[in-house]
């Protein structure tokens, strides 16, 4: 540590910035960012969603066989709910179709004189 901090030992600084940083990346906290921006497009949600993965991914690094197929165990519920809404059957769809998809407007072809 670069410095002593004020009122507390440096053990207890480390376990706090561990506490931290797990928490901030387990997959509660994972699920509640992605339920935090329901308002927001599938997209935008799913790059947060990818963005805190990768992010994580330098500071916890995933080692082991097993790491990946646990982690994604752990966040099927996440990874689930953005799934479904990406085939137009979760929250914001109506009916079937997609709700955070606008059709694609394409021009006319200019009429050849």
């Amino acid at each position: 540590m670069a410095h002593t901090p004020l009122k507390m030992t440096i053990d207890e600084a480390h376990a706090e910035v561990n506490y931290g940083w797990t928490h901030a990346y387990s997959p509660e906290a994972l699920a509640k960012a992605v339920d935090a921006l329901s308002d927001k497009p599938l997209g935008y949600r799913i790059n947060v969603f990818v963005a805190k993965l990768f992010f994580r991914g330098i500071y916890f690094p995933m080692m082991g066989k097993l790491a990946w197929p646990k982690w994604i165990a752990q966040n099927r519920r996440t990874i689930y709910k953005l799934v479904k809404e990406g085939f137009g059957y979760g929250k914001g769809t109506q009916s079937g179709s997609p709700g955070n998809l606008r059709p694609i407007e394409v021009a006319a072809p200019a009429a050849k004189s």
